[in-house]
């Protein structure tokens, strides 16, 4: 290639390179998808909750002052213990509050509410969270729930092939899904009167994973933290398995 010939390519590729950045943003792509058009799996459908550990808190109502498995600190054991169970407590809506409900046997159904906006309806409670992926509001405005509110986005992360379960990430490779969730109402971590407080902060982030034999998993790991009734975060791993349709799906409605 002469010397002529070189100096016109590069001209062309100078030329093309500026009026690429010259281009006012969004001028190539148009606005930017929605989160729904944007989601890097597939969440949508009915999932059943797979209990693999806890199961005696989880499966049954503790007595009253068992909580082994949450770490509290003084003032949360000092309320755990003069928790006094009767039939209106436990199946009480505070034991189906947005910080233990996770851990509550039973199914979820998610679905798109509009296209910034996740649903997850619980089975357990008749409780319903919405993730908001659009929200610029301050929480402080927000009035405290018993499900709160919840600030959500979708980030990448590097992945591993199979991760456990061997064969194709499929639906897993894209990225996951994080999920603040703030401004709750004073309930309960355990269906036993394990309290947590209007401070509580949760950080749950979901996962989709496709298993070799044609399963289908949703992961969500928890972590809470309360600086009034625990002496260090919990961090919870719940698994769910995917359903093909809501036939199995009854909810339990609390008082």
């Amino acid at each position: 290639m002469n010397k002529t010939i070189k100096n016109l390519c590069m001209l062309v590729l100078l030329t093309g390179s500026a009026n690429l950045f010259a281009q006012p943003p969004g001028a190539q792509n148009g606005p930017p998808p929605s989160a729904q058009e944007s989601a890097p799996f597939d969440m949508e459908g009915y999932w059943v909750s797979v209990v693999t550990e806890d199961w005696r808190w989880r499966m049954m109502v503790p007595p009253a002052g068992d909580f082994g498995s949450i770490p509290l600190n003084d003032a949360g054991e000092e309320l755990a213990l003069a928790w006094a169970p009767n039939d209106s407590d436990i199946e009480s809506c505070l034991a189906f509050g947005g910080a233990g409900i996770i851990r509550y046997p039973g199914r979820l159904h998610i679905s798109w509410q509009d296209e910034e906006t996740l649903r997850i309806d619980f089975s357990a409670g008749s409780q319903t969270r919405l993730l908001h992926f659009d929200d610029e509001s301050n929480p402080e405005s927000v009035d405290p729930s018993l499900q709160g509110h919840t600030v959500a986005h979708w980030y990448k992360e590097p992945q591993t092939r199979g991760l456990g379960f061997g064969g194709r990430p499929r639906s897993f490779e894209g990225g996951n899904l994080r999920a603040v969730t703030s401004r709750l109402s004073p309930a309960f971590l355990q269906r036993n009167g394990i309290p947590y407080s209007a401070e509580t902060e949760i950080n749950d982030f979901y996962r989709v994973v496709d298993a070799p034999n044609g399963d289908r998993w949703l992961i969500v790991t928890s972590i809470i933290t309360d600086p009034v009734y625990l002496s260090e975060e919990i961090i919870w791993s719940t698994h769910f398995k995917y359903e093909e349709n809501g036939s199995n799906w009854e909810a339990s409605e609390c008082n």
